[in-house]
């Protein structure tokens, strides 16, 4: 899961299937603050802000993405978040295409929130409207001398948010007042994307958001204004989850290149193992039959001598008795 060290409490992950994704950290930890600061400082509302530019907590993490599956955004406010405003308030983005802001219901205030982002809702119909859900496409990158100029142009804008799931959070005030949400009246694409190569600008992009197909879906309930505690509508914090296919993470350095033995299938390993096996053999029979090299220094020592200081030869160990007789001789008794 995705927290933020600097705002405990707050946690975002995806999933598929039910069950939380895997992440990895960020290899471009600073590049992720400086965008951070960056996006504090650029032009909201056709003004700049930049003269009151404020540090916005951001994590980013890295999660891939297999092809077809359909996939959810969760959030969770836990009990123990310190409010600093009425309430909170989030919105999702993915791939550069928002949700409506939903508040912090007042019911949770003091205990814990979770929201399930599982979808793009439409009015298609001053009455009707819609839902699809989220699913991992595929890009394909081609040959930008298919393409015209212009298409171009807006391949490169339209590039740049794929690839990126967002979770923007956000300090609201308390208002009385309500409205009804504004949804898109377009259906979202449905299919997978093609676009120039040029477009992507060295960016590794193996994977875009494709939307289900529309399913009829009820009609939303009014919500609150929001009335943002920030005059200038900045996020209190965002997360930022950057996904790609298995191939894209290793080239991105977020993975390790795999060893030959990870891309093996189960009948390549047995096959890999017993000639590993049958390695190991010869080469211990080998060892059996060569003769045994002693390094110098390592000779056992030759009749009974042992090695003395230094590499001196001590004494040899006496193997007999002496005695001397009453004549003078000395008598010598060997043992056995």
């Amino acid at each position: 899961m995705a927290v933020i060290d600097e705002i405990p409490g707050l946690e975002a992950t995806v999933q598929v299937g039910g069950q939380a994704v895997e992440e990895y950290d960020d290899p471009y930890p600073n590049e992720t603050e400086n965008e951070a600061q960056f996006l504090a400082e650029v032009k909201n509302q056709n003004r700049s802000v930049s003269l009151n530019a404020k540090h916005i907590p951001i994590v980013r993490k890295y999660i891939e993405a297999i092809s077809g599956a359909e996939f959810r955004i969760k959030f969770v406010k836990h009990p123990d978040y310190k409010h600093n405003s009425h309430h909170i308030a989030i919105r999702f983005a993915a791939d550069r295409n928002p949700t409506a802001i939903i508040h912090e219901p007042r019911e949770c205030r003091e205990y814990r929130w979770d929201y399930t982002f599982w979808g793009i809702a439409n009015q298609v119909s001053p009455t009707k409207y819609t839902a699809q859900s989220l699913t991992f496409g595929n890009v394909k990158t081609v040959d930008t001398d298919e393409f015209t100029e212009e298409q171009v142009r807006q391949h490169i804008v339209r590039a740049k948010g794929l690839g990126i799931l967002k979770v923007y959070v956000y300090e609201m005030e308390d208002t009385d007042k309500t409205h009804k949400p504004s949804y898109n009246i377009n259906i979202y694409r449905m299919d997978d994307l093609e676009i120039s190569e040029k477009a992507t600008k060295g960016r590794i992009l193996t994977n875009a958001v494709k939307f289900g197909e529309p399913k009829i879906s009820q009609k939303p309930k009014d919500e609150p204004e929001s009335v943002f505690t920030d005059p200038e509508k900045r996020p209190l914090a965002i997360f930022e989850f950057i996904y790609m296919s298995k191939e894209g993470l290793i080239k991105e350095g977020v993975l390790p290149e795999p060893l030959p033995i990870d891309k093996m299938d189960n009948d390549e390993l047995r096959k890999w193992a017993r000639e590993q096996y049958i390695k190991e053999r010869d080469r211990s029979v080998k060892d059996e039959k060569d003769p045994k090299v002693k390094k110098e220094g390592d000779e056992a020592p030759q009749s009974g001598r042992k090695r003395g200081p230094e590499g001196t030869e001590a004494p040899l160990a006496k193997r007999y008795k002496e005695s001397r007789r009453s004549d003078g001789r000395v008598e010598i008794d060997l043992e056995d």
